[in-house]
């Protein structure tokens, strides 16, 4: 995978965790899009280009992260995509995580981590990045 054609899309109710990520992973050459629910990321999908990557919070108002997942893994063209739960609740990431993540990540994340585990998913991510 090109890293300038991979897009992460990270959904995460922490505005400057959300910022700083973005941040980040843009400086590193990713193309990025954010929501800040559940139902903004699948509105994200639904209009944007397909991501390379979903990084996603457990716990947001509204549609919280198990549903978003569970959502994604029951609609086809999304179910693919690998998804990375970053959560500050370490008890549910060792006892009950969202099925087929491809990582979990604690709160607060460490940098050199988070950049190894985008880099390893977006490289596992299908060839068809159609938008």
């Amino acid at each position: 995978m090109n890293i300038a054609t991979d897009v992460v899309l990270i959904v995460d109710d922490d505005i400057d965790l959300l910022e700083a990520v973005a941040l980040i992973l843009e400086q590193c050459g990713y193309r990025i899009l954010t929501a800040t629910s559940g139902e903004q990321a699948l509105e994200q999908l639904r209009v944007g280009p397909r991501p390379s990557l979903i990084l996603f919070d457990l716990m947001m108002p509204g549609m919280n992260g198990w549903t978003l997942r569970q959502k994604l893994l029951d609609t086809p063209e999304y179910a693919d995509i690998p998804a990375v739960v970053l959560s500050g609740d370490h008890m549910v990431l060792r006892n009950a995580p969202p099925p087929r993540c491809t990582s979990t990540l604690k709160k607060p994340v460490d940098l050199a981590t988070l950049l190894q585990v985008v880099k390893q998913s977006c490289a596992s991510a299908p060839d068809d990045l159609g938008g």
